[in-house]
């Protein structure tokens, strides 16, 4: 495959996974936290106290992870972190599959939206996919880190001489 070809497929992947993110964090973030809070309490898995504290910060973690995913700042932070996110995910996910928790919403794209666990999981486990390509892959694609790295080389190029 030419290197034009995949870094267009992996920016595409950026633009798919950082679009998600970000859909995912404004709609919890412009929704009802205690609603999302009690969606992830619903899952069972980590203690009642946290739930509150993380559905303050889930949405903006999604939310800069997918904007920084998409226009590439730290590109490859915003790759890890979105694997991270999509790992977990799938994780809580699984659990609840398993473990035959019956979940109204899976809470994906917050409160109002209701998608059940077992379809869910299906798209996550490809957005996981595409994030670890996006992860590994030598050709990002068009990213602002590349602008950014340019002027910071021109200028100490500048101060050299």
């Amino acid at each position: 495959m030419s290197s034009s070809l995949k870094a267009k497929g992996i920016f595409l992947a950026r633009c798919l996974c950082g679009g998600v993110l970000l859909y995912a964090g404004v709609s919890k973030a412009l929704s009802s936290i205690p609603e999302f809070a009690a969606i992830i309490q619903a899952y069972r898995i980590l203690p009642a106290a946290w739930a509150l504290p993380l559905a303050h910060i889930i949405p903006w973690v999604e939310l800069y992870s997918g904007l920084f995913l998409i226009v590439g700042y730290y590109t490859r932070y915003a790759a890890v972190m979105t694997v991270l996110l999509f790992t977990t995910f799938v994780c809580f996910l699984g659990s609840a599959i398993f473990r035959h928790i019956d979940l109204a919403s899976c809470g994906c794209f917050g409160p109002q939206a209701h998608f059940s666990p077992k379809y869910m999981i299906g798209g996550d486990l490809l957005l996981l996919t595409l994030a670890l390509c996006i992860l590994f892959s030598t050709e990002l694609g068009w990213k602002i880190d590349s602008w950014i790295e340019f002027a910071l080389v021109r200028q100490l190029n500048n101060r050299n001489t």
